[in-house]
């Protein structure tokens, strides 16, 4: 039988055992389309505090382990149209459940995993966005601006 090692990703890897680090890489959509998508490192908290303010936010859940937080006040206002995470956010419900829907993503958008990198179980708690949603998504910004 062979082993797959176990990795554990670097935002989750101490340099002192006294460390404590709570840092993960969010990705960040600004509903301003010339700003690209940006990885954040940083506490969850502190991510969503600078982001939303005094917003109460909660997360919109996918089942490809992640799971995005919007502002509902902006929603309600329905300015500020994300383009990007619109278009995220109708792709996933595709793949999902195999039919588009309407629905548009309004204010800026954070994107977390929700999966558990090292019991890699489903927790729903804010983690470090997968590599391959982070170039999916950057790849799918490139795509719409040209198009734009």
């Amino acid at each position: 039988m062979i082993h797959k090692p176990f990795i554990i990703p670097i935002e989750y890897s101490k340099i002192t055992p006294q460390e404590n680090n709570d840092k993960v890489k969010a990705l960040f959509i600004s509903f301003d389309f010339k700003y690209e998508p940006q990885v954040v490192l940083q506490t969850p908290q502190k991510i969503l505090e600078t982001i939303f303010k005094d917003s109460k936010i909660q997360p919109i859940f996918f089942t490809q382990g992640f799971h995005m937080y919007v502002s509902p006040f902006e929603q309600f206002l329905g300015s500020n149209t994300n383009v990007l995470a619109s278009f995220i956010v109708r792709q996933k419900h595709m793949q999902s459940h195999g039919m588009t829907i309407p629905e548009v993503v309004c204010g800026n958008a954070v994107i977390f995993g929700t999966i558990n990198p090292l019991s890699k179980k489903l927790d729903n708690k804010d983690h470090s966005v997968s590599y391959h949603l982070i170039e999916e998504v950057t790849h799918t910004y490139g795509s719409l601006q040209k198009s734009i």
